[in-house]
């Protein structure tokens, strides 16, 4: 008797609904920086446009900084605290988390002490208006980042899920007398590799290939790359793969 493996296949970053939201919210937030940091590297040429347009342009870019930075809230926090428990939760994902809290906290305390006229002239109202902007430009780009950290691991963790998944898929398959074909390789592009693992040099690369023989003339950068990423070795560099896949074409 057959059975199908019970477990389903990891969600690629790709169709993650975390993961596109993050996406999207990242890019909104670097039209923001690009259209604001016009103001910042045209120096006194700026001047050149007419004033109107450039409010329009601080308006706009400044609304998609907000609404980029605010709309990663969500996704942030759900990346980074869904990893309680699970032993995946690092220094990372709490930095991350702490960013996105900052951004938003410095961002209510200004347009609360803005908007408060009848608190007066209290100290905390004062340093809020006049530094707190500093204080939440500085958490801005950390809350960017941290959204960016975690679209990242996010990445990272589904390769390593995935190879995770295939083995005992095949443990599985192997047990109930299901005969699949030879895994898939994962596209080279989803592939993330540790910057904690060994580096893969020459000498490596030829003691793992020892055994290819006739298959050398087929051998090409996707099969390299995806035996590397299973024995958590890191390439030097992409020169340096198109090298190895040469010289493992060859024989040498």
């Amino acid at each position: 008797m057959t059975r199908s493996f019970y477990k389903p296949e990891p969600i690629k970053p790709e169709d993650s609904k975390i993961a596109k939201s993050l996406r999207q919210s990242l890019r909104l937030t670097v039209a923001g920086y690009a259209i604001t940091g016009l103001f910042a590297f045209a120096f006194a040429d700026v001047n050149l446009i007419p004033s109107w347009i450039q409010q329009a342009l601080v308006l706009i870019g400044s609304a998609c900084i907000v609404v980029g930075s605010e709309t990663n809230t969500i996704p942030t926090g759900e990346a980074a605290l869904s990893k309680i428990g699970t032993g995946r939760f690092s220094i990372f994902d709490l930095l991350a988390f702490l960013a996105s809290l900052g951004g938003s906290l410095f961002s209510i305390l200004i347009v609360f002490s803005v908007r408060q006229v009848a608190l007066g002239e209290s100290p905390w109202r004062e340093f809020a208006i006049v530094k707190g902007p500093l204080f939440l430009g500085c958490a801005n780009v950390l809350d960017f980042y941290g959204a960016l950290l975690e679209l990242s691991l996010i990445r990272r963790d589904y390769s390593r899920d995935w190879l995770t998944w295939w083995q005992e898929k095949v443990a599985w398959d192997t047990e109930y007398g299901i005969t699949e074909p030879d895994p898939p390789a994962l596209d080279p592009s989803e592939l993330v590799f540790d910057s904690t693992w060994p580096e893969a040099d020459w000498p490596y690369v030829r003691r793992m290939t020892a055994s290819l023989n006739g298959n050398r003339a087929t051998f090409d950068r996707a099969t390299l790359l995806q035996m590397l990423h299973e024995r958590e070795r890191r390439p030097l560099s992409d020169s340096t793969v198109t090298r190895h896949v040469s010289r493992v074409r060859e024989g040498k």
